[in-house]
C-alpha cells in the first residue's frame, strides 16, 4: 500500500511539474527580435549637388586593385615557395588578398616582381629595387629553395 501511494505521489508530482513547465517561457527562445526593414533606394552620383557628366565619366573608369596604388601601399601576407612557380599572397585593402607570381606587374608605377624570397619579395621599378617583407612572420622554414 505504501509502495502504491509513493508511486501515485511521484506520478502526480511529475504530471504537475510538466503542466507548470508548459506555462513558463521557453529559456531557449531568443529575446532579441530582428525587424525586417526595407533597404533604402539606391542613390546615383547624379543625385548629388554639383555632379556633372564629366565627374561621372571619370568615376566610371576602373583600374584593377593591383595596379591602382603605389607599390609601398601593398603588403605581403604570405609566400608559398616552389622551384617552379612561387606564389605570393598580396594584401591590397583590408579583406582584399590576391595571388601573384614572379614576373607579375603590380602598382601604379608598373613594378615587376623580380624575386620571391622566403620572407618577402623584390620588385624592380624604374631600375630601382624595392623590397617588401612579409608581415607577421611567425616562422619561415627553409626547404632549400
Amino acid at each position: 500500500m505504501k509502495k502504491q501511494t509513493l508511486i501515485y505521489l511521484y506520478l502526480i508530482t511529475l504530471f504537475s511539474a510538466t503542466v507548470v513547465a508548459e506555462t513558463l517561457p521557453n529559456p531557449f527562445t531568443p529575446h532579441v527580435f530582428i525587424e525586417k526593414v526595407q533597404p533604402p533606394m539606391p542613390v546615383s552620383s547624379s543625385d548629388f549637388i554639383g555632379s556633372t557628366k564629366e565627374t561621372e565619366a571619370e568615376e566610371q573608369t576602373s583600374v584593377h586593385p593591383l595596379k591602382a596604388f603605389d607599390v609601398m601601399q601593398y603588403s605581403v601576407k604570405g609566400v608559398v615557395l616552389s622551384k617552379d612557380n612561387s606564389i605570393v599572397i598580396l594584401n591590397v585593402e583590408p579583406g582584399k588578398d590576391y595571388f601573384v607570381y614572379k614576373g607579375d606587374v603590380i602598382g601604379s608605377g608598373g613594378a615587376i616582381i623580380e624575386k620571391v624570397l622566403k620572407d618577402g619579395i623584390i620588385l624592380i621599378q624604374d631600375e630601382k629595387e624595392i623590397v617588401i617583407k612579409v608581415r607577421n612572420i611567425e616562422k619561415a622554414s627553409s626547404y632549400g629553395y
